[in-house]
């Protein structure tokens, strides 16, 4: 699993800003919000320690995911998360369809 340090640097080297400095300029916060999205995505980590790997909250981090994260370029954030090895994942029901018909198929296969 990816650790918070190394998103905070890859964040802070693609987009040229230190997302630990305590400001709340536009571009810092959008940054910031960029790395909640791709630790949310990636970690399985709380939104506590999240928040805390920033010295943020709990709270500053949902608002963010909630509120900020609307605005970002979303084929930026998946281009990162595919650099960073992150893969879309099926919904459990689109999984188990798949799997049923699978089973579907090897028990025909069986009974020729």
């Amino acid at each position: 699993m990816i650790e918070l340090d190394e998103l905070i640097d890859y964040v802070n080297d693609n987009l040229n800003i230190d997302i630990r400095q305590n400001t709340r300029k536009r571009e810092v916060i959008d940054a910031r919000a960029f790395y909640y999205e791709l630790a949310r995505r990636l970690t399985n980590y709380s939104l506590d320690k999240i928040g805390k790997s920033l010295g943020k909250n709990h709270a500053t981090v949902s608002h963010s995911l909630k509120n900020v994260v609307m605005y970002l370029n979303k084929e930026d954030i998946d281009k990162s998360l595919a650099e960073l090895g992150y893969k879309k994942r099926k919904s459990a029901f689109a999984e188990l369809s798949e799997r049923i018909a699978s089973l579907e198929t090897e028990l025909e296969n069986l009974k020729q």
